[in-house]
């Protein structure tokens, strides 16, 4: 599974006697030349890095970030003192997902983290003989032990020399520093607090928003020979919903307009699923707002046996989280991610009606998806029955522990099914400049709940959908992946 997260590079590298092995696939997305893995600098300090730094750090154009990172981390070390405070600020300052291994030489200490929303996968698990295990994913679920490591603080295995051939190594956890400022409503908004207008709130979240799609579409690498015909090196998890259609609309505003881009879509009973009407639908809006776009429609209709054949492949991704839920929408992002399918050719073709193509597989190594957007913005029909028992406040409250939450039950287990396919996922709503905006807004910016779904709900959203040209897609009810794909009704048959 490792090997097939990052198809580009591979590489390993032992340190102490072979005592720590560190290994490395790699994902080339950025910089013409790619930088291999584990990446070490002279006095010994290593880096294994998978994430993507958007700010916080400069990253010159057409440079990877890995050395950039490994530069500043060794560079805290050696101006810090024993506790790694410098260290802490260096990793605190990067805006942008990631999950990383970084031994430092001079302190003989191996650290290792994920950012504050744990949008990057990292595992971790106790092994016989004192040591410890850690990785983007576990691979075989037979294997005991293995645990999320929590996205709230920065870990260290501190080496200690007992004499001879002995070694030990002890585990710290330490806490993001006080200047790091909450990334959700760990601290809850008053329903009274000052609050701005909706359409100040939606014109400000449309720049965020547009600035968070650009940074994660810009400078992407293109694929030798990709072009309208080939696909996008980005690609959309395209159900034709509020999310995903503004994504697409947003990213039409920084991709190379001589580029097509990729809407994947997928079903898992296409003649009931209501994503695949929506996603004709929403595919024939941006047609008629961008006409000079070429815009794929990738298709990818699932059969029941393709899930039974695929589910310990699945299983093993997902792991260690193991609910039916889990597998459901683990399972349709994996067919998702696999992105093979057909590609429409006709957009005057009735949603309703059996569609025809050619078969392609699209050749993105990016995948913009919609996650956090319902956290955030009242997204989940659950919040309805949480404002008639309590109020605004508790459905502040209900979101707040929603976002603390998503790295556990949601973004790892994302990160793992998608990345199997040598795709890097990227979620726009949750960008550090978006989350701090949204969690500052009363709900009264937000969400009107006095209105019908479809329209009270994420009501600030549709509004910058309207400010893109949508019309339609700004009206689409909130569905559930597992159930707008219908592999749900599908994999409860197994």
């Amino acid at each position: 599974s490792l090997r097939r997260r990052g198809p580009d590079g591979w590489g390993s590298r032992e340190l102490r006697g072979g005592r720590i092995t560190l290994l490395a696939a790699v994902l080339h997305l950025r910089g013409r030349e790619m930088c291999e893995q584990p990446a070490g600098q002279i006095g010994g300090d290593v880096l294994c890095w998978n994430g993507e730094v958007f700010g916080g750090m400069e990253v010159k154009e057409h440079t990877s970030d890995t050395p950039v990172v490994l530069d500043q981390f060794s560079r805290a070390c050696a101006a810090g003192g024993g506790g790694g405070e410098h260290f802490l600020q260096a990793v605190s300052r990067i805006e942008g997902p990631f999950a990383f291994i970084f031994w430092e030489e001079r302190a003989k200490r191996l650290w290792f983290g994920r950012d504050r929303l744990g949008r990057r996968s990292l595992l971790m698990r106790r092994i016989d003989g004192g040591g410890y295990q850690l990785s983007s994913c576990a691979g075989n679920i037979q294997e005991k032990g293995w645990e999320e490591v929590t996205p709230d603080g920065i870990f260290f295995l501190q080496l200690h020399d007992e004499g001879g051939e002995q070694e030990r190594f002890e585990l710290h956890k330490t806490q993001w520093p006080p200047r790091v400022p909450p990334l959700h409503r760990s601290c809850y908004i008053s329903a009274t607090s000052p609050t701005m207008s909706m359409e100040e709130a939606a014109q400000a979240l449309f720049l965020l928003l547009d600035r968070s799609v650009r940074r994660r579409v810009e400078g992407v690498r293109r694929l030798a020979g990709s072009g309208m015909e080939d696909g996008s090196p980005v690609a959309v998890m395209f159900s034709g919903g509020l999310d995903s259609t503004l994504l697409a609309a947003l990213a039409h505003r920084h991709v190379d307009p001589s580029m097509a881009i990729d809407l994947i879509n997928v079903s898992f009973d296409p003649f009931e699923a209501p994503d695949r009407y929506t996603g004709v639908e929403s595919l024939r809006e941006l047609r008629e707002l961008f006409p000079g776009r070429r815009w794929n429609l990738v298709v990818v209709d699932v059969t029941q046996e393709e899930v039974e054949e695929r589910r310990e492949e699945i299983l093993s991704l997902i792991f260690p989280r193991a609910t039916q839920m889990d597998f459901n929408i683990g399972s349709a992002l994996w067919f998702g991610s696999r992105a093979a399918g057909v590609v429409l050719d006709d957009p005057k073709e009735d949603a309703g009606e059996e569609l025809s193509g050619r078969p392609f597989v699209s050749r993105s190594s990016v995948l913009l998806l919609g996650m956090g957007a319902d956290e955030q913005l009242c997204g989940y029909s659950r919040y309805r029955a949480k404002m008639k028992r309590g109020g605004e406040e508790g459905v502040l409250q209900e979101m707040g522990r929603d976002m603390e939450r998503i790295w556990q039950r949601n973004l790892g287990r994302d990160d793992r099914c998608i990345s199997y396919h040598g795709r890097e996922a990227r979620f726009p709503f949750l960008d550090e400049e978006v989350v701090s905006f949204l969690s500052s807004l009363p709900l009264s910016a937000i969400a009107d709940m006095s209105l019908p779904p479809g329209i009270g709900d994420k009501l600030l959203l549709r509004l910058v959908a309207e400010r893109v040209g949508l019309r339609r897609g700004a009206q689409e009810v909130k569905r559930a992946i597992q159930f707008g794909t219908r592999i749900a009704k599908q994999s409860n048959r197994l």
